[in-house]
């Protein structure tokens, strides 16, 4: 199976004698690949090693609003509200850190130290296992199967704490655990700036108008180099902090719960203040009760709400921000959200959006609103007008579980960034099943969508912008899912794809860059998907003399130099039931490293500067359009599928050699290979060949080979491609 190691070293691997002695210590990216993580409270997340956007998936049974937010590093921190009173104190931030979960992911469990009060013999909470214990210290682990446990009991003690009057949080935890982290590395923080520092004292009042716990962000509108964002949970104390002198933001988000332990409300109040230079201490006050705006959404058919989002974004004098902040997620339990309405901002800007799903009877609802400040009045009426109409068909093989993840958050249209929270609906989706979606455009009608498939792939799309009154449809899981590189479009920046940000296949004169990282391609080109526990090797070889050959990677980096490339990747899906299908795929790629067309604005590769931009190197990519129904079955006795044969691409820029053969090949007992009949038809390639009655209910294999006028070439095998349907008796 893939191993997840420190840094993503599974996903990356580094030239062998032709690269720079350094190299391998300086290969841009090597938090590149997608990695799923579970938090000790069981909540999913699906987020890269190196930050960015994080798809969420609530435990299930609990759910409930999660707060997501980026730190100076570039770190993602994602806190689920049962552990909001306990975050910074008694649970550490660290094992809130999705980057970090990810860099340091095992096969154990998510590792932990414990510290216990004095005199406390060590004594492991709900939940956790106990691997060592000195004294008042203890070494140990949380398994995926357990933190439901760990959860429950953290929600028990908020619930006691309310029952007993007591701010949430402030009451002892089992056995005298003071403090949990996460036993593994953390990145360090950046160096601060050299600035002037003054003192800024905080105080966070409730509803009751007593001292109460927030979660607070201070953010500097002059510059965002002067302080992009500290991030600090108050825990209902006075809290004292140094800061540069300046024009400031403070994001606050309060919690509160009922004596159960569930969140009944969260509430946002983000005031303004300005820190002086004249060395006196700048006081804070911070009032949950100026939250009084409530936000709601009304949908032309009635809708049960099962995700919202509300995320703020600052930005600086100079447009500039680096920090982004959400909050909510899907499954909230009937939740609350309020704000506090703001003025337009002295300096800088303050970016609202509201992110909302919901379900009808016959359809569901996702609508975003966006604007500069906080209005007054947040209850929002969806136009009808103002919606895209967008078909959904989820495919899955007959072996998998019956649900997908469906996942969606905006895109900001005025900073170009998302709230990084993506939600989904609770229980999922049917898979196979359709759904029809209504898409908001209000807010310019940019979306990211994703789906965790059975199976656990993950897909990601490149952003898409609906127009309202139009109907669209998309398929998800359409297989055969084989390595692709695909043909994007739109800023295929950090934020279109968690499992890898950079352009998949270029060279920027001094660096050569190849990453099939998109190793479980569905039938849309525009989709990059990926088998989160497929074992996967990747063999590069330059002029005949291998280069690299990495065991569970997706991906090298090398030495740009000039000659005849040839690639070989393999994906195993070895850990899938018995009848899944594309079981194997083997793809065979060659290419040369020659001055070809410039990588978009917008786009980014390894090693590109100002002296060095990125070129795409023409690598072939296949997508496949196979006649099946939405189980991978087909039914035909003779078998049509449609075939792309094209170059990687953004944005149209790529090779445009000219595609000179195509061969299609067909085998029913994975032995002899049967030639299909292939016409060139509009820019695609329409494929034939008899499904015979002997083969009924068998998966055949699918071999393709093409080759492009520049001499380059592409040769891919799927095992258990499809299904013939089993004979009706």
């Amino acid at each position: 199976m893939r191993a997840y190691l420190p840094l993503a070293a599974a996903l990356l691997v580094a030239a062998m004698s032709t690269a720079p002695p350094d190299m391998a210590a300086t290969v841009p990216g090597a938090d590149a690949g997608s990695v799923s993580v579970t938090l000790v409270t069981g909540d999913r997340i699906v987020g890269s090693a190196g930050g960015g956007p994080v798809a969420t998936i609530p435990s299930e049974g609990d759910g409930g609003p999660m707060l997501s937010f980026t730190d100076p590093t570039g770190d993602r921190y994602v806190v689920p509200s049962v552990a909001a009173p306990y975050a910074g104190r008694q649970l550490d931030l660290s094992l809130f850190d999705v980057s970090a979960l990810a860099r340091a992911r095992t096969r154990d469990g998510i590792p932990v130290e414990l510290s216990f009060a004095t005199g406390a013999t060590p004594v492991a909470p709900p939940g956790v296992t106990l691997t060592a214990a000195s004294g008042g210290v203890a070494r140990g682990y949380v398994n995926v199967a357990s933190t439901s446990r760990f959860a429950a009991m953290l929600r028990e003690r908020i619930g006691a704490d309310i029952a007993a009057g007591r701010e949430p949080g402030t009451g002892p935890l089992p056995g005298g655990l003071v403090r949990m982290a996460l036993a593994a590395p953390t990145t360090p923080g950046p160096a601060t700036p050299a600035y002037p520092m003054r003192v800024v004292q905080l105080t966070t009042v409730g509803l009751s108008g007593q001292l109460a716990n927030s979660f607070v962000t201070l953010f500097n509108v002059d510059s965002a180099r002067r302080l992009p964002g500290k991030a600090l949970f108050t825990h209902g104390e006075i809290q004292r902090l140094a800061v540069p002198e300046g024009h400031y933001v403070a994001l606050s988000f309060f919690y509160d719960f009922d004596q159960h332990g569930r969140l009944v409300a969260g509430r946002w109040v983000t005031p303004g203040f300005t820190v002086s230079d004249s060395g006196a201490v700048t006081t804070i006050g911070i009032d949950e009760r100026s939250a009084s705006s409530r936000i709601s959404v009304a949908t032309p058919q009635q809708a049960a709400e099962d995700g919202m989002t509300v995320t703020f974004i600052p930005q600086d004098a100079a447009g500039q921000t680096g920090l982004v902040v959400t909050a909510g997620g899907a499954a909230s339990h009937g939740a609350d959200f309020y704000v506090t309405p703001t003025s337009a901002a002295a300096v800088g800007n303050l970016r609202f959006l509201v992110s909302w799903g919901g379900q009808s009877a016959t359809a569901r609802y996702d609508v975003a609103f966006g604007s500069n400040n906080v209005p007054a009045v947040n209850a929002y009426t969806v136009d009808p007008n103002e919606l895209a109409v967008v078909r959904q068909r989820f495919f899955a093989d007959p072996t998998d579980t019956p649900r997908a993840a469906f996942l969606k958050a905006p895109l900001d249209p005025v900073t170009g960034r998302i709230g990084g929270l993506v939600y989904g609906n609770p229980g999922g989706v049917p898979a196979p099943g359709e759904v029809t979606e209504y898409v908001g455009t209000a807010d310019g009608g940019q979306w990211l969508q994703m789906t965790q498939m059975p199976g656990n792939v993950l897909y990601s799309a490149d952003d898409r912008t609906f127009t309202a009154g139009h109907h669209y449809s998309i398929d998800w899981g359409h297989g055969p899912q084989t390595a692709e590189f695909g043909q994007h479009s739109g800023p295929h920046q950090w934020w279109n794809s968690i499992q890898y940000p950079h352009c998949l296949a270029c060279s920027d004169g001094g660096t050569l860059s190849l990453f099939f990282a998109d190793d479980a391609a569905d039938s849309d080109p525009t989709h990059q998907g990926t088998v989160l526990d497929a074992t996967t090797r990747i063999t590069l070889y330059r002029d005949g003399t291998q280069v690299v050959d990495g065991q569970n990677a997706v991906g090298t980096v090398v030495t740009s130099a000039p000659g005849a490339y040839r690639a070989v990747f393999d994906v195993d899906r070895g850990t899938q039931p018995t009848g899944s299908h594309s079981s194997h795929t083997h793809t065979e790629l060659t290419f040369r490293d020659l001055p070809g067309s410039a990588l978009p604005a917008g786009n980014t590769c390894f090693g590109e500067s100002a002296a060095t931009a990125c070129h795409i190197l023409p690598v072939l990519t296949l997508n496949y359009q196979l006649a099946t129904d939405q189980t991978g079955t087909s039914t035909a006795p003779r078998q049509l599928m449609r075939l792309d044969v094209a170059h990687l691409s953004y944005d149209g820029a790529g090779s445009h050699d000219p595609i000179t053969s195509v061969t299609v090949a067909v085998s029913f007992d994975g032995t002899t290979w049967q030639p299909a009949t292939v016409h060139r038809d509009n820019g695609q390639y329409l494929v034939a060949w008899p499904n015979p009655t002997s083969a009924q209910g068998t998966s055949p294999a699918l071999r393709v080979t093409a080759a492009d006028a520049a001499g380059g070439s592409i040769t891919q095998t799927v095992t258990n491609a499809y299904t013939i349907a089993a004979a009706s008796h």
